[in-house]
């Protein structure tokens, strides 16, 4: 079971890499920094409830995976995506784009994740 669940967290972690700046995030970048982390977290929020909305269906439709698994799953993208943001806003440190950075990062992950997951889903027969 757990060898199932980390060769599901890596297939999609790969598959979320190489979607990850194919999507741009749409807040305003000429807005002032607390204007941009406000609407940044406003998107984070809805890239959010789409994961949540796409997971839904992907559990619906696999078998074999346990509610713990998908927990487990779940933490450690996130983990992942936050410690990849971390190092991505590394270079703004002590700079207050930092914030921002780590944001815009933050959304642009998760929304990879929803398109990785729907392509997943897509792409798996009826049935399962």
């Amino acid at each position: 079971m757990i060898m199932r669940t980390w060769s599901l967290l890596l297939t999609l972690s790969v598959l979320s890499t190489s979607t990850a700046g194919a999507q741009g995030v749409s807040c305003d970048s000429s807005a002032s920094t607390r204007a941009m982390q406000s609407c940044l977290a406003n998107e984070l929020e809805a890239a959010g409830d789409s994961l949540a909305s796409v997971e839904v269906s992907f559990r619906a439709r696999t078998s074999g995976a346990s509610d713990q698994d998908w927990r487990d799953l779940r933490a450690t993208w996130i983990a992942y995506r936050d410690k990849e943001c971390a190092l991505r806003g590394a270079m703004f440190s002590g700079g207050s784009l930092l914030t921002v950075a780590v944001a815009e990062c933050r959304v642009e992950l998760t929304r990879a994740r929803v398109q990785q997951l729907r392509r997943v889903l897509s792409n798996m027969p009826d049935g399962r």
